[in-house]
């Protein structure tokens, strides 16, 4: 089965690293600026959240694409596309 379904992260390193150095901005702008700051965290996590949906839409029509919809497909195909969504389902849950 393909693992990175299962384990790679779903946002890249660098989205991650951005996200958190726009955070440590926020944060320290809050004794300036409290309202600004709560404003700019608000969009910030709406921005994460947004990504975090994009990533598990690309995920799922990676998953779909394995499976063909109606092209023939074996069944050790079909088991290892079942378990890949499980991981994925697990991974939703998980959040």
């Amino acid at each position: 089965m393909d693992k990175s379904f299962r384990s790679d992260p779903l946002l890249s390193s660098e989205h991650r690293a951005a996200l958190t150095e726009q955070w440590g901005a926020i944060a320290a702008s809050f004794e300036k600026s409290p309202r600004r700051a709560v404003e700019n965290a608000d969009h910030l996590t709406a921005q994460a959240i947004a990504r975090l949906a994009e990533a598990f839409v690309e995920r799922r029509a990676e998953l779909e694409q394995r499976w063909g919809h109606g092209v023939e497909a074996t069944p050790d195909e079909l088991r290892q596309t079942l378990e890949a969504y499980r991981s994925f389902f697990e991974r939703l849950l998980a959040i």
